[in-house]
């Protein structure tokens, strides 16, 4: 007999059927739905179902993203449902032992579906009933209260992690629903500006045809007609490709809110069975590739006297408690394909655009500097945000990688290599793994520094351990041709460059395939 399943989260349906997705596609309007139906519409319509505007295109493509959402959450309310039935069956056997050596094997089972579940299934308020019943039955020893005082740990453990979790996902949609606000509101100001550049096309043009009817006596009003026709309509065209940028990010950083309030409404799912949801919580790139800068998001302080006092203050400073930083922090990661995690340019971008529309002092300097979110590039305006924020904040290490690449390749400022040398050593001092990984570019080629290969292999490998797949390809290349100290060694190369391939580096792949052949 199957399970009945409650109704599933919203983005899980398909707005056509009004049902739980099982093959979910992306339209070109950006939003999701059920393959046989959105196939079916385009048989007889070219518009969007969700928003009823032309689209360019009837293409699909699958949301594998959204299909592994909906396939875990099946899976956990169908473990649920089972985990909950096991617990029921033992509380019923519990009732009924005879001894106490009886209660102790069913008190185990009850650990152990505790603790392996997804779910909080028992609260320690249950388990002191299990005591109180026990203790009239006279059946309560040493182990059984040993075992008892172990269920109500897990139990309370186990609701624990769960609302912390539920509590760091809320803050996350919080800041996701303040980037999609600011989104928003700077696509409603660009479709403003595309209405208004319009009615500028159709004002120049009647200037023209009036033009036209005095031309003997007018050609250079003509002239001057025709032109603030094809200026109207430059305008016109760049504010319309603005507009679709500007949707194209408010959909990306929804996806983004959808992903995670789903994830909220799993944890809070998995607490409700006991009531234990925390409701105060709750609310609706250039060189080489050994030259070549690319990775890394993480945060941790270093020994070292300057960057040690940094990292300290830091703390205490703007950027460590902005709502916006997990974002820029994680959009880094999947940008560079660093912190384990799979380059993902797409996702990447988009964190750092949401980051930068919450208002995260460094992640409007990086759009600025990259020319991202809706803003001009302007490398200069960029570096002069660095260089306030890396002051203003005692030296937040993402700061001081950004300007480290500025004096590296000349990114609104002169080339400096000293400074340099000097940004990415305090950067990588606090952990940064991409600055780890430039910090060693420097020491192999000689840039701010003397050439030291012993040095270089040393960040490299730091870099390669904090989870930067370049860095795990140079690594690789050290113990293939032995150098920077290290003896040759290509079964550890070998290592180095699969750990490098699995992140998708497709000159690992070569250097692996390569060293298969021998």
């Amino acid at each position: 007999m199957s399970v009945e399943l409650p109704n599933c989260p919203r983005d899980f349906e398909c707005s056509i059927t009004a049902e739980r997705m099982k093959d979910p596609v992306i339209a070109a309007d950006g939003f999701s739905y059920e393959r046989v139906a959105i196939e079916k519409w385009f048989s007889n319509h070219s518009t969007s179902p969700k928003t009823g505007e032309e689209l360019t295109t009837t293409v699909v493509t699958p949301n594998l993203t959204l299909l592994t959402l909906i396939k875990e959450w099946v899976d956990d309310h169908l473990k649920g449902r089972a985990d909950n039935q096991t617990l029921k069956n033992l509380k019923g056997e519990l009732f009924s032992v005879s001894t106490s050596k009886e209660a102790h094997v069913v008190v185990q089972q009850m650990i152990q579906v505790v603790t392996s579940s997804n779910f909080c299934l028992l609260s320690p308020d249950g388990v002191e009933r299990f005591r109180r019943s026990l203790k009239t039955e006279g059946l309560v020893d040493k182990e059984l209260t040993r075992l008892l005082n172990l269920l109500s740990s897990q139990s309370q453990s186990e609701i624990n992690t769960k609302q912390e979790r539920h509590r760091e996902l809320n803050k996350k949609c919080n800041v996701l629903d303040l980037a999609k606000t600011d989104m928003t509101r700077q696509q409603n100001d660009t479709e403003n500006e595309v209405t208004k550049t319009q009615k500028k096309v159709v004002a120049a043009k009647k200037k023209v045809s009036i033009a036209q009817k005095k031309f003997d006596a007018a050609r250079k009003n003509l002239d001057a007609a025709n032109q603030a026709v094809e200026d109207a309509e430059e305008k016109h065209e760049e504010a319309e490709k603005k507009l679709v940028k500007s949707k194209g990010r408010v959909i990306n950083v929804s996806k983004l809110s959808s992903e995670y309030l789903n994830e909220r409404e799993n944890i809070e799912r998995q607490l409700e069975n006991i009531g234990a949801v925390d409701s105060s919580s709750s609310s609706s790139s250039t060189g080489s590739k050994r030259g070549r800068s690319s990775s890394s998001s993480s945060s941790s302080s270093s020994s070292t006297t300057r960057g040690s006092k940094r990292a300290k203050k830091e703390k205490d400073g703007v950027m460590e408690t902005h709502p916006g930083q997990w974002l820029y922090e994680e959009g880094k990661a999947y940008w560079y394909g660093s912190d384990f995690k799979k380059k993902d340019t797409e996702r990447g971008r988009s964190m750092i655009e949401a980051s930068a529309s919450s208002g995260f002092p460094m992640a409007v300097a990086y759009c600025h500097w990259a020319g991202w979110n809706g803003l001009k590039e302007d490398e200069k305006k960029g570096f002069n945000m660095c260089v306030k924020i890396e002051k203003e904040t005692n030296g937040y290490h993402w700061a001081q990688e950004l300007l480290g690449d500025c004096y590296q390749d000349g990114h609104g400022v002169g080339k400096d290599a000293k400074k340099t040398f000097e940004y990415y050593s305090l950067s990588s001092e606090q952990g940064n793994s991409l600055a780890m990984l430039s910090l060693g570019h420097c020491y192999d080629f000689g840039t701010g520094t003397d050439v030291n290969e012993t040095k270089a292999f040393e960040w490299y490998e730091k870099s390669a351990n904090l989870g930067n797949y370049l860095a795990m390809y140079n690594v690789g290349e050290c113990y293939k041709d032995g150098t920077g100290e290290v003896t040759k060694d290509l079964r550890k190369a070998r290592g180095w460059y699969t750990k490098a391939a699995a992140h998708g580096d497709k000159d690992a792949q070569a250097a692996l395939d390569a060293l298969n052949e021998q």
